[in-house]
C-alpha cells in the first residue's frame, strides 16, 4: 500500500483512468490481453515511471477499450504467468482473510521518505475491488466485486503521521462510482506541492494490496507513546535480549481450562475472562495471538461436555 510490489501487481495500459473508472463502475466487464508484442515501446520491464506513456499507441489503446479490451503493459510470455500469479494470491487471501485483497489500482504517487533518499516509493491511490476470471488459465477477464472503491487509507495515514501533509478528501465514496478519482487526484496534488520531486503518475496496475497490514501497522503508529509499558515491548525497542515471557506451554491445565497451544499472560486473560462466564469481543491486529485462546476456550468447553458453535470469516481457522 506504500511501496508496489512487482511480484503482486500487473501494469495495465489506459489512456484515461477516469475513463476505465467510469467504464468498469458502470458494471462492464472486460477482456484482460497482454500488449501486442510487435509494439515499440518506450519502456522496458516494470517501469512505473514510463508504462503509461502510450505514444502512438494511445488511439489504439482508446478504441479497444471502449470495446470492452483492456491491455497489460506486459507481452504474452510474461502476462499470463502474472495473471495466474494474481489469481492464487486473490483466492489464498479470500480463504485466509476472509476477504478478497486484488484491486485494480488507479493513479500512483511517487515519493521519497527523506530528501536524501535516492530511491522513490510509488503508492496507489485508488483501489477497486475487481473480480479476476480466468477461462482455461489462458484467457482473463475482470469486473468490479460489488463493493465499495476505496482510497489508500495508509497512504493518507503515512502523509500525516510522517509528513504532517492533510489531504483534503473528495466527497465520501458512498456518494457513487466513478467520480472519485478526479477530485481524489486534485486534492493530493494541492497537499504535495511542496514535496520535492515527488508526483502524481496517471498509471493503473492490477495488484494484491492487504488492507490487514495497514490495520496493523496503524495500531503501532497509533499506540508507539505507550508502547514502553508494555514490558516485552519496552524490551524489543531498548533492543534487550534479557526478558523472558512467562508462557504456559501447550498441553498445559490452567485452572479448569485446557491449553492446545502456549499461552502468554495477556491471552491467559482472556482465557480465565472465558472461564469465568464473561462476555468479551477479543480485539487485536492480525497475527498477534487470538488463535491460541480460542482454541482453548473451544477445548475446555468439549472437556465439560458442552456443544461449541464457531464461526470464523478465515477459511482456515475453521479448518
Amino acid at each position: 500500500l506504500l511501496n508496489l510490489l512487482s511480484a503482486q501487481s500487473l501494469p495495465i495500459l489506459a489512456s484515461s483512468l477516469e475513463t476505465l473508472e467510469g467504464i468498469l463502475s458502470a458494471g462492464a466487464e472486460l477482456s484482460l490481453l497482454s500488449r501486442p508484442a510487435e509494439w515499440r515501446t518506450p519502456w522496458t520491464g516494470y517501469d512505473l515511471e514510463t508504462f503509461h506513456r502510450l505514444g502512438v499507441y494511445e488511439g489504439f489503446v482508446t478504441a479497444e477499450l471502449s470495446s470492452l479490451r483492456l491491455y497489460s503493459a506486459l507481452p504474452e510470455p510474461e502476462m499470463a504467468p502474472a495473471a495466474r500469479s494474481l489469481l492464487e494470491l486473490s483466492r489464498l487471501s479470500a480463504e485466509e482473510s476472509g476477504g478478497d485483497a486484488l484491486f485494480l489500482a488507479l493513479g500512483l504517487l511517487r515519493w521519497y521518505e527523506s530528501g536524501i533518499s535516492e530511491h522513490p516509493r510509488y503508492a496507489p491511490l485508488l483501489l477497486l475491488p475487481i473480480q479476476l476470471a480466468s477461462e482455461n488459465n489462458s484467457s482473463f477477464s475482470l469486473a468490479l466485486r460489488d463493493e465499495q472503491p476505496q482510497l489508500n487509507q495508509a497512504l493518507l495515514e503515512m502523509l500525516r503521521q510522517d509528513f504532517g501533509l492533510t489531504v483534503s478528501l473528495p466527497a465520501p465514496l458512498s456518494g457513487g462510482r466513478g467520480q472519485v478519482l478526479s477530485p481524489l487526484l486534485s486534492a493530493l496534488g494541492q497537499a504535495i506541492a511542496g514535496q520535492s520531486r515527488w508526483g502524481l503518475l496517471e498509471g493503473a496496475v492490477l495488484g494484491i494490496f492487504p488492507h490487514s497490514r495497514f490495520i496493523l501497522w496503524n495500531d503501532l503508529r497509533e499506540r508507539r507513546d505507550s508502547l514502553p509499558e508494555n514490558p516485552a515491548a519496552a524490551n524489543l525497542l531498548t533492543g534487550g535480549t534479557d526478558w523472558t515471557s512467562p508462557i504456559t506451554a501447550a498441553g498445559s491445565a490452567f485452572g479448569a481450562s485446557f491449553l492446545p497451544l502456549e499461552a502468554d499472560p495477556f491471552q491467559l486473560a482472556a482465557i480465565r475472562a472465558a472461564q469465568e462466564g464473561k462476555s468479551f469481543a477479543l480485539c487485536t491486529p492480525p497475527g498477534t495471538g487470538r488463535t491460541g485462546p480460542v482454541a482453548a476456550i473451544a477445548a475446555t468447553a468439549l472437556a465439560q461436555g458442552k456443544t461449541v458453535l464457531r464461526a470464523a470469516e478465515k477459511n482456515c481457522v475453521l479448518g
